[in-house]
């Protein structure tokens, strides 16, 4: 009897640890998705008021920031 409880235990737990690396997963995509919306709403917002030539610097740069958040994401998710 006491054999059931102790594998009823295990699959709780091991359960619990499979759903709560997959919502840490799922919060770094979140942030990872939250910033690279945000650094398009600068570049659009940029672009309207100065124009696309002046923009060009920030917006390469929010790319590099966006791809750097993407790789730090995949790596985060393998830990």
């Amino acid at each position: 009897m006491k054999f059931k409880y102790v594998m009823t235990l295990v699959f709780v737990f091991s359960a619990g640890s499979a759903f709560a690396e997959t919502a840490h997963n799922q919060v770094l995509e979140a942030k990872k998705d939250v910033k690279a919306g945000i650094n398009n709403a600068k570049d659009k917002g940029c672009e309207l008021v100065n124009g696309k030539m002046q923009c060009l610097g920030k917006k390469i740069k929010h790319k590099a920031e966006n791809a750097g958040d993407a790789v730090k994401t995949a790596v985060d998710k393998d830990k």
